[in-house]
């Protein structure tokens, strides 16, 4: 029991820590994914835009 206890109470500080040192990692990582989105914004765009609309009427 107090090894799993121990193990919740590490798992929050093991998450803080990495949003500690995340600054780091996270910089480079959103510059990938905006070239990544604006190239494929004008071929993804439309499909995504057609495809909630059908979906979401039987729904409603």
């Amino acid at each position: 029991m107090q090894k799993r206890t121990s193990l919740l109470l590490l798992i929050p500080l093991l998450f803080l820590a990495c949003q500690t040192f995340a600054p780091v990692p996270t910089t480079p990582a959103p510059a990938v994914p905006p070239l990544a989105t604006s190239t494929d914004i004008p071929s993804v765009t439309p499909a995504p835009t057609e495809t909630p609309t059908p979906s979401a009427s039987p729904t409603l």
